[in-house]
């Protein structure tokens, strides 16, 4: 430590054969990429390349991706539940949004979203018009 106070920083760093431009200091630019390991496909991924859940599951978006658009394929949308073993947590909308990459079935899947509204509020109805025109409105009527 004496040798330090007596020396300074260049007289130690003399004495240890190094020089200020062979220190590499951190700095506010740097980025230390995190790297996550997927626990469904064993991928290694940048964090930001994976989405955690309100549980506290996270899988890489590869995984979602995949799993989002299977689900959706299969009709169910409504209500997706976490990938995580006997875990009930929803996905939530925006989620699901971002990872779906297809147009068609992001449209599916919005289309989707819109009937189950429809069909689970009792204020709301599909109009009756013949052929159907795929238009609903609120029910104002009182029975």
């Amino acid at each position: 430590m004496n040798t330090f106070f007596e020396k300074e920083l260049n007289g130690v760093l003399k004495i240890a054969g190094i020089t200020m431009e062979d220190i590499t200091f951190g700095t506010e630019d740097e980025t230390t990429e995190e790297i996550f390991e997927c626990p469904l496909c064993y991928d290694d991924v940048p964090m930001e390349e994976s989405t955690k859940l309100g549980c506290s599951h996270r899988f890489c978006n590869n995984c979602w991706q995949q799993y989002v658009e299977l689900t959706i394929t299969e009709g169910q949308s409504r209500n997706m539940k976490c990938m995580g073993f006997k875990c009930n947590e929803s996905v939530d909308e925006l989620v699901i949004v971002k990872l779906i990459k297809n147009k068609k079935l992001r449209a599916k899947y919005e289309r989707n979203i819109v009937e189950s509204y429809i069909e689970d509020n009792k204020n709301v109805k599909w109009c009756s018009s013949t052929p159907p025109c795929g238009s609903w409105y609120v029910n104002t009527h009182r029975y």
